[in-house]
């Protein structure tokens, strides 16, 4: 840009020296003249200069300008992203907040069922123990309706007189006629 002003300048005081007449001044005004003129174009080259300069300058802001403008756009769209980043994060913890009483509400209803079902349960499982009798339960009850009737079968409340012992452990014998003992508690 400095050599185009170089160039221009040279260009226009070369001009200005060809519409000068060649010779002695005809004239006593025309060396002033021909000063002025070359004032002239030097002024003219520093305003090129000076507006070259101007130039560059308001070339390096609109560069400036661009370069935060595009900026600018960017953080915008960055926040536009945020915003909807927000948007869908908002939506998700209102879906949370609607379905936590729903899920809160269901464990509470379930626990109360649970608590509700767990003395029936345990009343079945009484129930089912006392209807299934075993051999022992069978024999204990009828020992026991034998004892309660007014003439027991099996057990005797009277207690038998010992019997004759012999040898060394004692035998009793083949005698059939021994009553039964209850058993003792």
């Amino acid at each position: 840009m400095k050599q185009l002003i170089a160039v221009v300048g040279a260009v226009v005081v070369f001009l200005v020296l060809l519409s000068l007449p060649s010779g002695p001044p005809t004239h006593p005004a025309e060396p002033q003249l021909l000063e002025q003129a070359t004032r002239h174009a030097e002024q003219q080259a520093a305003q090129l200069e000076h507006q070259a300069v101007q130039n560059e300058r308001l070339v390096a802001l609109q560069q400036q300008w661009q370069a935060e403008r595009a900026e600018l756009y960017q953080q915008r769209d960055d926040l536009e992203s945020a915003r909807r980043d927000l948007a869908v994060e908002r939506r998700e913890l209102a879906v949370e907040q609607q379905r936590e009483p729903i899920v809160a509400q269901s464990i509470l209803q379930l626990g109360t069922l649970v608590l509700g079902l767990l003395p029936l349960s345990v009343c079945l499982l009484l129930l089912r123990r006392s209807q299934d009798p075993t051999e022992s339960d069978a024999v204990a009850e009828t020992l026991v309706d034998d004892l309660m009737s007014a003439s027991p079968l099996v057990c005797t409340r009277e207690l038998p007189s010992p019997a004759p012992t012999v040898g060394r452990l004692g035998s009793a014998g083949d005698d059939s006629s021994l009553p039964l003992e209850p058993p003792s508690p």
